[in-house]
């Protein structure tokens, strides 16, 4: 057996779980790029919501205050 993130995997599923912890870390990132980006006019922090448990179905959601910060944060995203 093989570990993946601490846990034992069976061969069979190494592919799997290594897509899924690739997701994981992906969604991670993103969530970490857009923590920080305020809105300039209300001061409020955007929101990334992440769907989807491989890296083939995985979407954002983003959301704000107003378009401007969804903008800003999409232009992040790019």
């Amino acid at each position: 057996m093989s570990k993946t993130n601490g846990r034992r995997i069976r061969p069979n599923q190494i592919a799997s779980e290594l897509e899924k912890a690739m997701a994981q870390k992906a969604a991670e990132s993103i969530r970490n790029k857009v923590s920080h980006v305020r809105c300039r006019a209300h001061g409020q922090p955007a929101r990334v919501l992440v769907r989807g448990r491989s890296l083939k179905d995985m979407t954002f959601d983003v959301s704000g205050c107003c378009d401007e910060l969804i903008e800003e944060v999409k232009r992040k995203l790019r």
